[in-house]
């Protein structure tokens, strides 16, 4: 069965992936030391999470919301999300 994931280690996950889009976003501004790194990091990231959405794009598909915010979501977030739309399809089916 499907493992639940606990709220505050997605929390520290998610906040941690934000900084991480922050921090190379601000690469392409600012040339400071390590800034290449965080370049090639923004597009290597970018393009797991865009393979992510392909591989799990019948999942998102068949979740609740919006396709469109799914694939947003998962290219912020990637597995992490499709972590939270698993958990909340586990939920949904169990019986109350």
């Amino acid at each position: 069965m499907l493992r639940r994931v606990d709220k505050t280690v997605a929390r520290i996950a998610r906040t941690g992936l934000i900084a991480f889009w922050i921090a190379a976003g601000a690469s392409f501004f600012f040339e400071a030391e390590g800034a290449a790194l965080f370049r090639y990091a923004f597009w290597a990231v970018l393009a797991v999470h865009a393979v992510e959405f392909m591989a799990f794009s019948g999942q998102l598909r068949r979740a609740p919301g919006s396709f469109a915010g799914h694939f947003a979501r998962t290219l912020v977030f990637g597995f992490l999300h499709i972590l939270e739309v698993r958990t909340a399809a586990a939920g949904a089916a169990e019986p109350s």
